[in-house]
């Protein structure tokens, strides 16, 4: 009995001895089947010891085993405390565990939807990444051309510059030279006629003493007929003078206003430079923020909730796009106002070119450069208005996709139907321009082709009436020729060419008056006459006014048509010894 309490004692003291050296290399499963176990044990060893051992309580050892089995009863319940405090160590153990377990599976959920979330925004990343690279190139396929349209714009205007300080110089030149030739041309053959007009006249003086008295006032009245017109035309001629000091001084101002022109160009190529440096700026400000979305999608600490960031960044691409289609928009809008003052200055240009040719002939090749430019602009305003058009559809398409709830959308949407309504705007306007211009491009055919005939025409009867006026009998002396370079001022070697030649209004008295009478040539029949232009004897039949088919089409030219007549009847009587010949002159048109 001894033996078996000794035993059972000790075999629980060594199993609660290796449960307690097992416990931190076994598992709590493991553990806690084994802590059962030896509390089994125990409690049947305790509950099947009275039985077996009666015999403990009898002879002299009872009280050693009594005191011996109060130990091991201590010992037990030693050890059943130790067991309980195991197993409530144990459920606690288990508690800790399911907790662990579902903040396991929490946080694995979690990290799945972060997952997903960075998913959905590494693509929304990779989109945009895509669009800001196609809009940067975009952005640099406008500027390169913008470039080359500026390089063009500025080697036109070079051209244009050349060509207009050329003909500004040559034209206003050699306008002066013609017009001052022209002058002391007309002088001299007036001067010439003046002389064998008096040398005429001295001989008819010397031929007809014996004539009667009435034939030597008509003679003295035509004399001083023809002294009149001579001084009308002097003065005709100083009032050409001071029209010539007028047109230059007109010229210098044109030349002026060329100037201010080219300065204006000037500073709208600053301007364009300005413009081009705008969109380096905005192409430099989209590579930043391209570099700083790549950053963005990089750093993991700026992760959020998937659904508040999936949100967060289509707001935030709404927004994206709303300042770029504004940027656009602005872009763009520049670009119009830009084009429509080229158009409208180069309109300007070819209306004074236009209206210079009426007056001069005008530079084929400037016109051409101009046409070509006039071109070029046209063809900028329909190239951006089809990328307007494009743009437009894009945005429609846009308009499409539902907001999702964003409160940008509407925004968005308010701000595209603004930019189409502009775009409506822009359209009509460039409409009206083209109408316009083509009605001002069809006045200025009709009042350039109306210059022309009426230069056609006024170059024909002048032409009629240099002949007519050429072939008048000179009915004056060579005395004066000292006097009319006084009056004028002007002595030169060389004959000056008109630019019009003026005519003189004879009388149709007048010249019956100064023409001889049958009579005369009756008693001079045996004198040989001489075979020069004095033996000639016009009638020409002058009316005051101009009819409407010689009307001149311009303003300008209504002084002109004051002082001269309409040609009604041009015929020319030559008498000589043998027979009466009428010629009708032919005029021929410049």
């Amino acid at each position: 009995t001894k033996y078996k309490v000794s035993v059972g004692k000790w075999g629980v003291v060594a199993w609660l001895r290796f449960s307690l050296c097992a416990r931190g290399s076994l598992s709590s499963f493991q553990y806690l089947c084994c802590v059962s176990l030896g509390v089994a044990t125990t409690c049947c060893v305790l509950s099947v010891g009275p039985f077996l051992f009666p015999v403990i309580e009898c002879g002299g050892m009872g009280e050693d085993l009594r005191a011996r089995v109060h130990q091991l009863e201590a010992d037990v319940e030693q050890a059943a405390k130790i067991g309980s405090a195991l197993l409530t160590q144990n459920t606690h153990l288990a508690k800790e565990l399911d907790d662990t377990r579902e903040r396991y599976v929490a946080k694995v959920e979690k990290l799945e939807q972060e997952l997903h979330s960075t998913r959905m925004k590494l693509e929304c990343s990779i989109e945009t990444e895509k669009g800001l690279g196609a809009d940067l190139e975009r952005a640099t396929d406008q500027l390169a051309k913008s470039k080359k349209e500026c390089s063009s714009y500025r080697a036109a205007l070079q051209k244009l510059q050349a060509a207009l300080d050329e003909k500004d110089n040559t034209s206003s030149d050699q306008a002066l030279k013609a017009d001052n030739e022209k002058l002391q041309k007309q002088i001299r053959r007036l001067e010439e006629q003046l002389c064998e007009s008096r040398q005429m006249n001295e001989r008819l003086l010397a031929h007809n003493t014996s004539s009667s008295a009435s034939s030597h006032e008509a003679l003295e009245s035509s004399r001083i007929v023809f002294e009149q017109e001579v001084q009308l035309v002097i003065e005709q001629l100083h009032k050409e003078i001071a029209e010539l000091k007028a047109e230059k001084e007109e010229i210098s101002q044109r030349l002026g206003e060329t100037e201010e022109r080219l300065k204006a160009t000037l500073t709208d190529l600053s301007e364009q430079k300005t413009l081009l440096q705008n969109q380096e700026d905005e192409s430099a400000e989209l590579r930043a923020q391209l570099e700083r979305l790549q950053m963005e999608q990089l750093d993991p600490k700026r992760r959020g909730n998937s659904l508040f960031s999936e949100v967060e960044d289509r707001r935030l691409k709404q927004e994206r796009e709303l300042l770029s289609l504004r940027t656009r928009f602005r872009a763009l809008h520049e670009n119009e106002r830009f084009l429509k003052e080229e158009v409208r200055r180069t309109r300007n240009q070819m209306a004074m070119i236009l209206a210079t040719v009426s007056t001069k002939k005008a530079d084929v090749r400037q016109l051409r450069l101009l046409q070509e430019s006039l071109t070029s602009a046209n063809a900028e305003i329909s190239r951006l208005t089809g990328a307007l058009a494009r743009q437009t559809n894009e945005r429609t398409s846009q308009n499409d996709i539902p907001s999702d709830g964003n409160p940008l959308a509407g925004v968005l949407k308010m701000e595209t139907l603004r930019v189409t309504k502009l775009e409506k705007e822009r359209a009509a306007l460039l409409k009206s321009i083209a109408e316009r211009q083509m009605r001002e491009d069809r006045l200025l055919r009709e009042t350039h082709e109306a210059a022309l005939k009426a230069e056609a025409l006024e170059a024909q009867l002048l032409k009629a009436m240099v002949r007519k006026s050429e072939e008048q009998p000179l009915s004056a002396g060579s005395v004066q020729t000292t006097e009319v370079y006084e009056d004028l001022g002007m002595v030169e070697e060389k004959p000056p060419v008109l630019r019009e030649v003026i005519p003189m209004q004879p009388n149709t008295q007048t010249i019956q008056a100064s023409a001889p009478k049958p009579a005369d040539r009756s008693t001079d029949s045996g004198e040989t006459e001489p075979k020069s232009r004095s033996g000639t004897q016009p009638k020409v039949k002058f009316e005051e006014g101009c009819s409407k088919e010689n009307e001149p089409h311009t303003e300008t030219d209504g002084k002109k048509s004051k002082r001269r007549g309409t040609l009604v009847e041009p015929s020319l009587q030559v008498r000589n010894s043998e027979k009466l010949v009428t010629d009708i002159p032919q005029c021929k048109q410049q």
